[in-house]
């Protein structure tokens, strides 16, 4: 026993009297189309539907390529990535251990995750791929500095002169893994104090070799080690003047006049 159903509406049975009879004048239209052209019709959309599903075909494949072709340069680029922060890392550590005599530097890649990190350390790791998560994280670079005698937690505790050198170690180990053709810089010794200073001069004539620098300093010890000095003079008249001096030529000079005076005497 299945309940009756409902009477309908006497708007509900003028709705579909209408769609009946738009139904009956479309199959009228349609019987007035001759076949022929219908079938053209068809033919010509079949064929139409067959090219965009070759060219949906391609896409699709084009795009798997790409994607493969992307995910092989992100590997790519993250195998040499890492390979190159343990090439200047290794740099900065010998820079440090110049500088400071003792101690060591390191770097590391970092993935920053909203408010955690997780530092992969690579150090000793061989050329690895830095982890597929960074794909969906910031990548960072965080300098690790042991000192002697003194306890670092963050390169805050540092003096003004020590983080002048270790940021100096820093430039001056990326500029020895790839030399630069000249460096700018500008009164990056100000903090340092004379025994630092010597100390800086002499990694400066080791980066000389290989680039050619352009120091704006003060610092009499940095000086010394220049080829060239620029600088500017106020005479007693209140003009000011530029100067030139080539340090190698006054050197010879200066030697010149000292033997001269020996012989006269």
């Amino acid at each position: 026993h299945t309940p009756a159903t409902p009477p309908l509406s006497q708007e509900e049975l003028a709705r579909r009297r209408r769609e009946i009879e738009r139904m009956k004048l479309r199959l009228e239209e349609l019987g007035r189309i001759p076949a022929k052209e219908v079938e053209e019709a068809y033919e010509h959309h079949a064929q139409r539907l067959e090219v965009l599903e070759c060219e949906i075909a391609d896409l699709e494949k084009t795009l798997e390529n790409l994607t493969r072709m992307v995910q092989e340069i992100d590997a790519e680029l993250s195998k040499r990535f890492a390979a190159g922060v343990k090439q200047v890392s290794g740099a900065f550590d010998a820079m440090v251990r110049t500088i400071f005599g003792q101690g060591s530097g390191a770097l590391e890649v970092v993935l920053l995750r909203g408010q955690d990190e997780e530092a992969a350390h690579i150090e000793g790791k061989g050329e690895e791929h830095v982890p597929a998560t960074a794909a969906t994280a910031h990548l960072g670079i965080a300098v690790r500095v042991v000192l002697p005698r003194k306890r670092i937690t963050h390169l805050g505790m540092l003096s003004g002169g020590e983080r002048s050198l270790v940021a100096a170690a820093l430039v001056f180990a990326l500029s020895r893994i790839n030399p630069p053709p000249f460096l700018v810089l500008d009164e990056t010794d100000a903090a340092l104090d004379e025994a630092n200073s010597r100390r800086y001069g002499l990694l400066l004539e080791e980066l000389a070799q290989s680039t050619q620098l352009i120091i704006i300093t003060h610092n009499r010890e940095t000086m010394r080690h220049a080829h060239r000095l620029y600088g500017v003079a106020m005479g007693p008249d209140g003009i000011s003047r530029l100067l030139t001096v080539r340090l190698g030529e006054a050197q010879e000079e200066a030697e010149a006049r000292v033997e001269a005076s020996r012989e006269r005497k």
